[in-house]
This record gives C-alpha cells, sequence and structure tokens, in this order.
C-alpha cells in the first residue's frame, strides 16, 4: 500500500491524469484502474498528506501501521 501511494502522489504532482483527458487523479483512478470514485478520493487524499508527514509514512513502509489507521491519523 505504501508503494501504491507513493505512486499516486507522483502521478498526482505531475498531473499524469491530466494528460489522459481526467478530471482528477480521483477520476483517473476510479476510470483506469476501477477503484470507486470516493476511495479514489481517499487515496489521492492520504497519498498528499503521506507527503507532509514522514513519520506516519515511514510507519506505513515499515508496516508498523495499517492504511486504515494511516487515513485516520491523517485527517487530524
Amino acid at each position: 500500500m505504501h508503494e501504491l501511494l507513493g505512486a499516486i502522489r507522483r502521478f498526482d504532482q505531475c498531473k499524469g491524469w491530466a494528460r489522459q483527458g481526467a478530471r482528477s487523479c480521483a477520476d483517473w483512478l476510479s476510470w483506469r484502474i476501477g477503484v470507486r470514485l470516493g476511495t479514489g478520493y481517499e487515496q489521492v487524499r492520504v497519498a498528499r498528506a503521506l507527503g507532509e508527514l514522514p513519520l506516519i509514512d515511514e510507519a506505513l513502509r515499515q508496516g508498523t501501521v495499517s492504511y486504515c489507521k494511516v487515513r485516520a491519523m491523517s485527517r487530524v
């Protein structure tokens, strides 16, 4: 999950989704990967947040915390 979120963050930052005609990264994830739109928005939100939360990012990378916990922690 850590690798996926890192890839989403990089894809969102370079606006790779716009080059393919999507309105947002979440729309692209829904269209190309088949996740629900709400799930896509949440994954993009968490991916962006991890860029600003290095300790939580590292904990997810190491498997110390789950994606579910990271989602919750990134909200506060």
